[in-house]
């Protein structure tokens, strides 16, 4: 049982790091940079672990859980650690600003729909910039959203003109989402493997092997019809229920939708 088990998760492994390499070769990332990470998260893994069991967490421990080195171990637990970029942060607050112009009253008209918002003053966009994107100043944030082409400039106003916000250039706000949405649906998937029944986390896919090709612009727009409006709506119930300021252990919630295609021959 155990070395079927093995085999699955090479499998699903190589998978996983076959799509990883396409993406990392394209960038230039040699194999060894992509080794050093690895066993940097492997020793951060282990300690990690090892509490969790309630284990002494020390370099002899993780050495022997890892099969790295006593040395190479503590040179790694001292590495800093490098994977939450600036370029994560600001994708994060850009998106905590476009929901909020969404979903609170503040910056809506009396239908719901997001409001025409003043640069200055009262219920205006430098309002919502400072409650909501943490550090961005109120001028980054709309050259932000400008590129995005989420947003038009009138004169004094600003128009929200997309519900949500897609980097358009910043290839290394791109690679950030690479690494939160990747690593959340892995994170996911582990937790189903691991926990009961009853404590599972949705997880599911709708797919077909032989669709008919001609199909496909039809079914991908009305995914994302479908899918958006479906985000929209949880989104807005998100936004209703956030923790008081005051609150000392707020959660972090995310559903992810995603798309993909590929000839079935290459599967």
């Amino acid at each position: 049982m155990e070395n079927i088990i093995h085999k699955t998760l090479s499998r699903a492994l190589h998978l996983i790091f076959a799509s990883l390499a396409r993406i990392l070769l394209s960038r230039g990332i040699a194999y060894g940079d992509v080794a050093e990470i690895l066993r940097k998260s492997y020793v951060e893994e282990g300690f990690g672990l090892l509490k969790r069991r309630g284990n002494r967490a020390s370099v002899s421990a993780v050495s022997a859980l890892t099969g790295l080195t006593r040395k190479e171990t503590a040179r790694l637990k001292e590495l800093p650690n490098d994977a939450l970029s600036e370029s994560s942060g600001r994708y994060n607050r850009v998106v905590r600003v476009v929901s909020a112009w969404r979903n609170q009253a503040a910056f809506q008209k009396s239908n719901g729909k997001p409001a025409q918002l003043e640069l200055e003053g009262k219920h205006s966009f430098a309002e919502l910039v400072r409650r909501y994107s943490g550090d961005i100043t109120s001028r980054a944030m709309l050259d932000i959203l400008l590129e995005a082409k989420l947003v038009r400039l009138h004169a004094t106003q600003v128009e929200l003109l997309r519900p949500a916000y897609i980097p358009e250039k910043d290839i290394s706000q791109k690679l950030s989402i690479l690494g939160i949405d990747v690593a959340e649906l892995v994170q996911t998937i582990d937790h189903n493997i691991n926990c009961s029944p009853v404590d599972r986390k949705f997880q599911r896919k709708v797919s077909i092997e032989n669709m008919d090709p001609k199909y496909l612009p039809a079914f991908r727009k009305l995914a994302e019809e479908k899918s958006q409006q479906l985000l929209e709506e949880l989104d807005q119930w998100l936004s209703q229920h956030e923790a008081d300021p005051n609150e000392q252990h707020p959660t972090y919630v995310a559903l992810g939708i995603y798309f993909f295609d590929k000839p079935t021959q290459e599967n």
